[in-house]
């Protein structure tokens, strides 16, 4: 498929979508409108980060979508020996060091993009973003560069305020 098609179906699948979640709000009786709507425009936003990975590597590329897999697995991150080597209390210490393999915390982005099964990619997707949710997002890609060593992180946004 051409890239001017790939974009005029990712304009197209926009335009139907934010349309079809506002009526789907209006109509709703059990949730919030504004519930909905940052609902689906998140998901929207996800799809679209989709397509415009796959377009630039298919199409600009030229590259096999055989090698490019996209998806929102969980990494699971351990706890830095450092971390728990400053805390003070010898029995908290004692209890992480004995369990630290069981204790994870399980982080990822919206979308992972791999390419030959190596991440390179993460993106987080949003309808929009505030400034708390823009620290939240920092804190991640420093995250993120720490346990999968990634110097880039992106962010694809919708619309800004």
């Amino acid at each position: 498929m051409s890239i001017e098609k790939r974009l005029k179906n990712c304009i197209k699948a926009y335009d139907r979508v934010v349309k079809g979640i506002d009526t789907a709000a209006l109509e709703s009786d059990d949730r919030a409108y504004g519930g909905i709507i940052r609902a689906g425009k998140g998901k929207l936003v996800e799809s679209l980060a989709e397509a415009l990975v796959e377009t630039a590597w298919c199409s600009v590329l030229g590259q096999s979508k055989k090698r490019l897999e996209m998806n929102r697995s969980k990494m699971k991150i351990h706890l830095k020996d450092g971390y728990i080597d400053r805390i003070e209390d010898p029995k908290v210490r004692d209890y992480l060091i004995k369990n630290n393999n069981k204790i994870v915390y399980k982080f990822g982005t919206d979308v992972h993009v791999y390419i030959d099964g190596k991440l390179i990619m993460p993106i987080e997707c949003k309808a929009y973003t505030e400034n708390a949710m823009m620290k939240r997002i920092l804190f991640d890609a420093v995250l993120m560069k720490e346990a999968k060593g990634l110097d880039k992180y992106y962010l694809l946004q919708l619309e800004s305020q």
